[in-house]
């Protein structure tokens, strides 16, 4: 054997190793959980559930399927198409009662993911006078959801208020409802799914109620005009009028709409103050999830004191006037089963529907301010669930976070930053 075929020999020994070497670490860094492809460091990432609130409407709606309207994206361009393409998120969007009761929209909120008929609950139902059952779905909007593929749920507006009322059914169900139905109760009253769930966030949400309802009081408006109906004779013609000829507008039943705002099974009842606090009363922070509120301010200081007007910041339209009387308005106490709440000037700051100090975590649940104005995903990996995480309140107003007058930089500024911590709680658990 020659000098050189021994050197050669030996260099290829030396590339085999090193190869072999090189193959190893890689694959051990693989398998130790190395930056998968979504991003979580090898851990699942879950599905983003979107629920809109009052007057809202989601991707299977008409609005979006026909007309090519967008509620996450109204002016910004297709934002949730985005999230999806670009950044390889699994999200949902879907439709439900636009003006309902939160317990209304959770029941339809559960039905549309699961697949299953609307259940109402027969002690609700009666109670409210409005049928046990509604629409049936026949194929799940969110496929194998489970505690194993949990869902990251983000509510704007009265949306918040459904997400925080269906979270607490999915966890510890309905002892009223269990007991109305006995074994034919939907498996929503039966609790038992809080591990499904690994998030809530809310976004401009009355969380606290709305001193617009107390200064406006629609609440009783609507119940007003809609017993106008059920309680009078011409009223009840009227309303068997519109039964027999089975109305709907945007798939919703008007006769069922009416007879539900009669007994106040209605967002505007559900957004009192007081009927706030009692139903905050009956929730429960769930110890395996993750809570973030999100408030939006488009008011500034007024020279006149104690009055707040809108900035630059509003862009909707229209707000200016509710804007300017919710910024006013003080001096009002609310006799809750918390006890009193004074609405003070702390409630004057707002986004033009909603005082930003009720958008902030529910005033009886454990929480946490943000410690900085800066969101980063170092921040998410120490988190504690089981608590509100108030937010840094930002400039902006009602449909800001939804994209409404701001452009893609601006919703990607916003809510990637967030999206990635959302990703970082699959890795904390």
């Amino acid at each position: 054997m020659t000098r050189t075929k021994a050197i050669s020999r030996q260099v290829r020994r030396i590339l085999c190793a090193v190869l072999a070497v090189t193959f190893s670490l890689l694959t051990a860094v693989s398998c130790a959980g190395g930056d998968s492809p979504n991003g979580t460091s090898g851990k699942q990432r879950y599905p983003l559930v979107f629920v809109h609130g009052l007057g809202g409407f989601g991707e299977d709606s008409v609005q979006t399927a026909d007309l090519g309207i967008q509620y996450w994206s109204v002016t910004s361009g297709p934002f949730l198409s985005r999230l999806r393409a670009d950044y390889g998120y699994e999200l949902y969007a879907p439709s439900i009662n636009s003006n309902a009761s939160a317990w209304d929209c959770a029941c339809e909120l559960y039905a549309k993911l699961m697949g299953v008929t609307v259940d109402y609950g027969k002690a609700h139902s009666k109670t409210h006078n409005h049928a046990q059952f509604g629409a049936e779905y026949t194929e799940p909007y969110l496929p194998a959801w489970s505690s194993e593929r949990k869902i990251h749920l983000i509510g704007h507006s009265f949306g918040g208020v459904t997400i925080q009322l269906f979270t607490e059914l999915m966890a510890n169900g309905s002892a009223a409802e269990r007991a109305a139905s006995g074994k034919a109760v939907s498996p929503l009253f039966k609790g038992g799914k809080a591990d499904w769930i690994q998030s809530v966030t809310t976004l401009c949400s009355p969380n606290n109620g709305s001193s617009a309802m107390e200064l406006l009081d629609l609440a009783e408006i609507v119940g007003l005009g809609a017993r106008a109906f059920t309680n009078t004779f011409t009223g009840s013609l009227l309303l068997k009028g519109i039964e027999a000829l089975n109305i709907k507008y945007m798939g919703l039943n008007i006769a069922e709409v009416i007879k539900a705002a009669a007994t106040e099974d209605t967002a505007f009842y559900d957004c009192r103050i007081a009927n706030s606090a009692a139903r905050n009363a009956s929730l429960h922070t769930q110890s395996n999830i993750y809570y973030f509120a999100y408030a939006f301010d488009a008011t500034t200081q007024s020279i006149l004191e104690n009055k707040r007007i809108l900035t630059d910041a509003a862009k909707l339209p229209g707000l200016d006037l509710l804007a300017a009387l919710i910024g006013s308005y003080e001096g009002t106490e609310v006799e809750t089963v918390a006890g009193t709440i004074t609405v003070d000037e702390k409630w004057q700051a707002n986004d033009g529907l909603v005082n930003a100090i009720s958008a902030l975590a529910p005033f009886n649940a454990k929480q946490t301010d943000w410690p900085t104005e800066d969101i980063t995903t170092a921040q998410f990996a120490s988190l504690t669930p089981g608590r509100w995480y108030n937010m840094p309140i930002q400039s902006g107003d009602h449909p800001t976070p939804c994209g409404m007058f701001v452009n893609n930089d601006y919703m990607d500024a916003f809510w990637l930053p967030f999206l990635a911590g959302l990703d970082q709680l699959a890795v904390n658990s």
